[in-house]
């Protein structure tokens, strides 16, 4: 999703959730978030870092551009209904 939506290939991704880094194969739910506002953390690399030529970037934002030009338009609103974004206004207290 950050891919499709920010252009950040998953190759570079590396997420950050209640002190772990995270592996594919777990879900986001086994390190504990459940609800939206809780916290996770991303870190980029750089694409020489993470072995990302432009060719495969380029190949792989291709197929996930066609990929999401087959959803129906409602189907793409429903997608943006979330925060991306944390909580900006002062703390009270």
């Amino acid at each position: 999703q950050v891919f499709q939506d920010y252009g950040f290939h998953p190759l570079v991704q590396r997420w950050i959730i209640g002190q772990c880094l995270c592996v594919d194969e777990r879900t986001v739910s086994s390190y504990g978030i459940r609800r939206d506002g809780d916290t996770a953390f991303l870190y980029l690399l750089s694409a020489k870092m993470a072995e990302l030529t432009e060719q495969r970037y380029e190949e792989d934002q291709a197929q996930v551009m066609l990929s999401s030009t087959s959803l129906l338009p409602d189907a793409a609103g429903e997608r943006r209904k979330y925060n991306t974004l944390p909580n900006m206004s002062p703390k009270k207290g």
